[in-house]
């Protein structure tokens, strides 16, 4: 069987390079195109993945294409993010559904678990979004600036420059953008229709003391 081209994120793509070969964690890995990529590349993969129907997506597609990696099934708030331990940690627009607190402690979890030279790339669609106004109509507004629903669903938008704020004290911020991008649509919200994002990479550098 011929394998697939695999076709991952743009910031990964671009960025794998810049990381040592070691362990690569991909948080809401969705379809598993970071995580096979970066599996094809020659890192030693942990994929995490909440939604029970993606886990059989990526095992299926990491068979077919022959390829060896660690899937989880798994909310990432939930899952020991090791000190010290991965090369490369990607998370493309997976990081909004959580409240602020739960946000920002992902995120120190995910600086700590770097190694030296390790690196992030991380989207986040910002409070700039379309979807955030209209998840501002619809849901409960928390003191924190994050949102839930009556079900317990929770989001957080990020303000402007806020990811970078977070970074640039104690690592090397190698690429960051805001932009505005397509989307051709999805189940959730077939039409197409465009996102706000932020957009960063950054690399440990052992520049300061990490969250």
């Amino acid at each position: 069987m011929k394998s697939e081209i695999i076709i991952p994120a743009l910031l990964v793509q671009q960025f794998e390079n810049q990381a040592p070969r070691g362990k690569a964690l991909d948080i809401g890995a969705g379809r598993g195109n970071n995580a096979l990529f970066l599996a094809q590349q020659g890192f030693f993969v942990t994929a995490i993945e909440i939604r029970n129907d993606l886990v059989e997506m990526i095992k299926k597609r990491a068979g077919e294409n022959q390829l060896d990696l660690e899937i989880v099934n798994q909310d990432i708030k939930d899952f020991p993010i090791t000190k010290n331990s991965y090369s490369l940690i990607s998370s493309i627009n997976s990081l909004n559904f959580f409240s602020k607190n739960e946000f920002y402690d992902i995120v120190g979890k995910i600086k700590a678990g770097l190694i030296n030279d390790g690196v992030c790339a991380m989207s986040l669609f910002t409070n700039d979004d379309p979807l955030f106004k209209e998840i501002k109509a619809r849901a409960i507004n928390e003191d924190d600036g994050s949102f839930r629903n009556e079900s317990g669903k929770k989001w957080y938008f990020p303000r402007s420059n806020e990811l970078k704020e977070i970074f640039e004290k104690d690592f090397k911020i190698l690429f960051y953008i805001e932009a505005i991008v397509d989307d051709k649509g999805h189940p959730n919200n077939p039409r197409p229709h465009k996102h706000v994002v932020a957009r960063i990479v950054v690399k440990n550098k052992g520049l300061g003391t990490r969250s």
